[in-house]
Formats: C-alpha cells, structure tokens, sequence
C-alpha cells in the first residue's frame, strides 16, 4: 500500500475516533443530563411531599387549638352562667332575709302585744290604779326580756360619769350636789345591740355652779 493511502487511512481513522469520542461524550452528557433531572425531579417529590407533610401537622395543630379554644369558650359560658345564677340567688335570698328578717322578731312580741291588750282592757273597768300600773310593769318586763334574746341591753347613765361613747348630753345643770360630769338624770334610755352602740341614752349632766368656776 502506497504512502498515501496510507496517511489517508490513518486520517480517517482519527476523524472516526474523534466523531465515536464526541458521540460518547454526548451521550454521556445526555445521560448525565437525565441523572440531573431525575434527580430534580426527586428533589421536587421530596420537597412537595414535605410541605405536604408541614401543612398536614399544621392543619392538625391548628384543629387542636380550635378544639381547646372552642372547650375553653364554653367553659367560661358555663362560668358566667353560674356566676348569674348566683348574683340572683343571693339578690332573692336578701331580698327575702329583708322583708322576712324580723318575722322571728315579731313572733316574739306578738304576746307582749296582746298582754297588752289585755291590760288596756283592764284598765278601762278597773277602778285601782295600782293593778293598772302593775299591769304595764309586767308588760314592760315581758317586753324587754323579749328583746333581750335578741341582742337588746340598757346603757346604765344615771349617777354614772359621762361617756360620750353612750350618753349624750341633752343639758348642762349647775349644781354642788354632784362632781362634775356626772349624769343627774335620764330623758331617754339608750340601749346596746350586742356589742354595738343602738341609741345613746339622753341625759343631764352636772356642771360646777358659776360660782365655783371663779
């Protein structure tokens, strides 16, 4: 074989070479290229199957605080309603303890009343004043015991030195019979209830005579 041929053989030979290489690089690059893009495409499912998974537990969640949410709302509506239902319960009870607190009092008294009915009807075809005066001393007796089972006690003033805290002083007398702030006399009787000041009794009180003050 002549040299030329020879050259032109090896030539092609080269170029034949050269086209198989770019073709496999090509190929290569193709596949590459479906590797990429496959892998893409997992990345994407991967990715999307994620936030699915994200908005799944965030619907979940979200459902739970609805739910807790909705149970708390109706707790504090089960509040308020027994809260209301307590506030008229008591605004009855007081309204009742008002207009029937007395009635154990007023039992109570209701035989002082007609004893003294009685006496007053005594006292109309009696002729001795002393059994009428009895009378109204017995009334009296039955009257305050009555009232004592309730708390009522008389402030004792008379001869006593004067306290503000249970007398009040109706007038000023001059006198030498008396030290000075002593209660003379009694106009009204001033009573406890309990512990607790009910009225002050009314009284006079001795004051040196103006010739003393000197």
């Amino acid at each position: 074989m002549d040299e030329g041929k020879k050259i032109k053989m090896h030539f092609t030979s080269d170029k034949e070479k050269e086209a198989k290489a770019k073709k496999e690089k090509g190929q290569e690059q193709l596949e590459s290229q479906d590797v990429h893009k496959q892998e893409e495409t997992t990345e994407t499912l991967i990715s999307e199957t994620s936030e699915e998974t994200k908005n799944e537990d965030l619907a979940s969640l979200l459902k739970g605080k609805e739910e807790e949410l909705q149970k708390e709302h109706d707790r504090l509506l089960r509040t308020l309603a027994e809260h209301e239902n307590y506030k008229k319960r008591m605004a009855r009870e007081r309204a009742d303890f008002l207009k029937f607190g007395n009635e154990s009092l007023i039992k109570e008294l209701l035989p002082v009343l007609d004893n003294l009915e009685l006496s007053l009807e005594h006292a109309r075809n009696a002729t001795n004043a002393n059994a009428i005066t009895e009378g109204i001393e017995l009334v009296k007796k039955e009257f305050l015991r009555k009232l004592e089972k309730f708390g009522l006690s008389a402030i004792s003033a008379r001869g006593e030195k004067f306290d503000p805290n249970r007398h009040e002083a109706a007038a000023q007398i001059e006198t030498a019979e008396h030290p000075e702030d002593t209660v003379i006399d009694e106009f009204q009787k001033g009573y406890f209830i309990h512990d607790r000041l009910l009225r002050p009794a009314r009284v006079s009180v001795a004051k040196p005579p103006y010739s003393q003050k000197d």
